[in-house]
C-alpha cells in the first residue's frame, strides 16, 4: 500500500493537485539539490552492498541495515586514514518473516549492487539517506561507461515557492551522468563548502 505524508501547512487542495500531476503517490519531501545533499551529508561514499538484515524495532515497524563495503571516501568527517572501510545504512521498511512494511520514499538496496551514498548518522550503529531516497545514486554501466541515476522511488519532490505554495521541482540529479564526472562535482562542493567554512 502506498503511504503518503505531508508536510504541515499543506492545503487539502494543493495536496490533490500535487498528486494529480504525479505519475505515481508516494511521500512529499523536500527536494533538495547536489549542494543540499553535501551540506547535509556527515559521509559520502562509493560503495557495494554486501549484506542486508530487516529486523523489528520495538515499536513493532521494521527497519533493513544495509552493510556497506566502501570503495571510496567522497566526505567524511573522521581524520584521513580513519574512515570506516564498512558502513551501515539503515532504511525503514523491509521483510521479517511472513510481516513486512514499506515505506514510499525509503530506498531499497540488492546485495551486489553499487551507488553513491549521501549519509547522515542516525544513532550510534548506522547511517541514514540523506533526503531518503534522494540520498542514493545507483551506479550502473551503460555503453562501457560508468554512469550514476539518482534513486527517487515513491517520491513526489517539491519546493515552496516565492508564492509560499509548494510546487513540484526537479531532483539533484535529473539525468544519468558519467561517474567520475558525478564524483568531481561532488568533491568541488565538498572544497567549496570547506573553504566557506573556514572564512
Amino acid at each position: 500500500m502506498l503511504r503518503l505524508r505531508a508536510p504541515l501547512g499543506l492545503s487539502g487542495a494543493l495536496l490533490a493537485a500535487l498528486i494529480a500531476a504525479s505519475p505515481a503517490h508516494g511521500s512529499i519531501v523536500q527536494a533538495l539539490d547536489l549542494s543540499e545533499l553535501v551540506a547535509q551529508s556527515d559521509r559520502i561514499v562509493i560503495g557495494r552492498v554486501v549484506l542486508a538484515e530487516a529486523f523489528q524495532r520495538r515499536d513493532g515497524t521494521i527497519a533493513t541495515w544495509y552493510r556497506v563495503e566502501v570503495e571510496r571516501e567522497l566526505r567524511s568527517d573522521a581524520p584521513t586514514g580513519d574512515a570506516e572501510p564498512e558502513v551501515i545504512v539503515q532504511v525503514l521498511g523491509g521483510q521479517v518473516g511472513s510481516l513486512g512494511m514499506r515505506v514510499e520514499g525509503e530506498p531499497r538496496f540488492t546485495v551486489g549492487e553499487r551507488a553513491v551514498i549521501f549519509m547522515k548518522e542516525g544513532n550510534e550503529l548506522a547511517f541514514r539517506p540523506v533526503g531518503m531516497a534522494q540520498g542514493v545514486m545507483r551506479i550502473r554501466m551503460d555503453a562501457g561507461d560508468e554512469t550514476v541515476f539518482q534513486s527517487r522511488e515513491g517520491l513526489l519532490l517539491v519546493r515552496r515557492g516565492a508564492d509560499g505554495l509548494l510546487k513540484q521541482s526537479p531532483s539533484a540529479l535529473p539525468r544519468k551522468e558519467r561517474l567520475e564526472a558525478f564524483i568531481e562535482r561532488v568533491r568541488t562542493i565538498v572544497r567549496d563548502q570547506a573553504g566557506a567554512a573556514h572564512e
